[in-house]
């Protein structure tokens, strides 16, 4: 797919955080473009992050170790921050 996008978007998500969910990922690692693009974002300072659902359901969907070893490695690569979201029933306030 061939991407389009400003010449300036790269520099409008500096230092900016960026959530990713499994659709993104999975687009990730299918279009090079598109892969590309985050990887230029990530090298202007752009920080992904993302929950531990999207991280299992992105891995646990590989259909071959080699397919698995790619999706983490995307994760390694992208530096991509899994946020704790999870709270204990106590902890959540009226």
């Amino acid at each position: 797919m061939k991407l389009n996008y400003s010449p300036d978007l790269i520099h409008k998500f500096s230092y900016k955080y960026v959530a990713l969910d499994t659709n993104v990922l999975i687009l990730a690692v299918s279009d090079d473009d598109f892969l590309k693009l985050l990887h230029d974002l990530k090298l202007n300072n752009c920080s992904f992050h993302t929950v531990a659902s999207v991280y299992y359901e992105f891995t646990g969907t590989s259909d071959n170790p080699d397919n698995y070893n790619k999706r983490v490695k995307l994760f390694e690569d992208l530096e991509i921050v899994i946020q704790p979201i999870e709270r204990k029933m106590d902890d959540l306030k009226n």
